[in-house]
């Protein structure tokens, strides 16, 4: 029987959010019934970020899925036989995306405020947590988040009610002439 990989979050104690299931690593649970998305059966998704959207709890899993299926092709599946196999280091994991997903984005905000370095900072910060994990390292690396992202937030509205203002004067105001 084919065996296909998934991934899924379960909670601290390793239940499903959703009933009362109760997981163990290596164990095969099977669902009897009918399969149907969000309603009954066995869920998880196909790629680590579509499981992003369904993070229910602390613990993140690879599982192997096999029996019948049913699949939505935009995040989810749901099956009859679901084992949990290596359940991965969220946090770990997810700082060090998180710190990728920034650095992408930092040449272009950069580039729009040159003289606005909190951003690289708080980014600096964060990647010292990731390697040296203290509590030192944790609350600058949130102080310089939170600093970044008021300011960011602040930006990016101002920005957007320049815009808007300025477009709304010009179409409804008319052009001066």
């Amino acid at each position: 029987m084919k065996t296909i990989k998934g991934y899924k979050f379960l909670t601290s104690q390793n239940k499903s959010y959703n009933g009362d299931q109760k997981w163990k690593k290596g164990v095969w649970v099977n669902h009897k019934g009918e399969l149907e998305l969000c309603e009954s059966g066995l869920h998880a998704s196909r790629t680590p970020l579509q499981s992003l959207q369904y993070v229910y709890g602390d613990n993140w899993w690879i599982v192997g899925a096999r029996g019948k299926f049913k699949e939505d092709k935009n995040d989810k599946f749901v099956c009859s036989e679901m084992r949990i196999i290596k359940r991965l280091p969220v946090k770990k994991i997810l700082v060090k995306f998180a710190i990728l997903c920034a650095k992408r984005c930092l040449k272009n905000y950069e580039k729009e405020y040159p003289n606005d370095n909190r951003p690289r900072k708080s980014i600096e910060a964060a990647e010292r947590y990731y390697k040296n994990p203290s509590k030192k390292n944790k609350d600058v690396a949130e102080a310089a988040a939170r600093s970044a992202a008021r300011y960011a937030a602040r930006s990016a509205e101002l920005k957007w009610q320049k815009k808007t203002l300025n477009r709304l004067v010009k179409d409804i105001g008319g052009e001066a002439k």
